[in-house]
């Protein structure tokens, strides 16, 4: 894991806000972080270091069972490796 973060802003089943970055409290690493859930849209953020956020303001309900999870991805050779997943189940 990487030092991901995923910090959700909701009430109940709303949701107004989906912040996925890297911490800041371990190693920089060159990369990117993204967004992605069994209902809303997959998002993915550009790469760099350190790693810029993603921010996903859906302003909408989901549905009881909803997952919300964060994804980090670092630079490794001419791809990417995964190196960390974070979700919360709402």
């Amino acid at each position: 894991m990487k030092y991901l973060c995923i910090n959700i802003v909701h009430n109940d089943r709303f949701v107004n806000k989906v912040e996925v970055y890297q911490n800041g409290r371990g190693p920089n690493w060159y990369g990117h972080v993204g967004f992605t859930s069994n209902t809303l849209p997959h998002q993915v953020g550009q790469d760099g270091n350190p790693v810029p956020w993603v921010i996903v303001e859906p302003l909408q309900t989901v549905r009881e069972g909803t997952d919300l999870c964060g994804e980090a991805w670092e630079r490794y050779g001419a791809g990417y490796r995964d190196v960390g997943h974070v979700c919360v189940r709402l």
